[in-house]
């Protein structure tokens, strides 16, 4: 099974008094099985961040559609922000907590466990 699917995703964003649009991500398409592993590297600006937001439902992409476990987060994303976390590391709350322990939190924080299942297997 697909766990994600990235289908000609476009993001651009609005910049200045003019209206100027700039590009972040373009025509970005890829499949993710379940149980395989996502490393998002590259530079300054080149749409890490971007992509990442978009997975998590915080942005909407201008073109293209995100697919988890068979339901389009464009279409729901609702359901895309209740089964995913983005925690930016400028959000680090405490530098003795692990990652699990931090993610722990925001599940508390949210009433969210990712136990329950992105499958909606609650």
């Amino acid at each position: 099974m697909k766990a994600l699917e990235l289908r000609g995703v476009t993001k651009t964003f609005k910049i200045g008094a003019f209206g100027k649009r700039i590009t972040a991500l373009k025509d970005i398409s890829f499949q993710l099985g379940e149980g395989e592993d996502l490393a998002v590297i590259g530079p300054s600006p080149s749409g890490k961040t971007t992509l990442l937001k978009l997975i998590a439902g915080i942005y909407r992409p201008d073109e293209g559609d995100i697919i988890m476990f068979d339901k389009s987060i464009v279409k729901d994303l609702g359901w895309a922000r209740k089964n995913t976390y983005y925690i930016s590391q400028q959000m680090q709350l405490n530098k003795k907590l692990t990652v699990k322990e931090e993610i722990s939190y925001f599940q508390e924080l949210f009433k969210n466990p990712i136990s329950k299942g992105m499958h909606g297997n609650a």
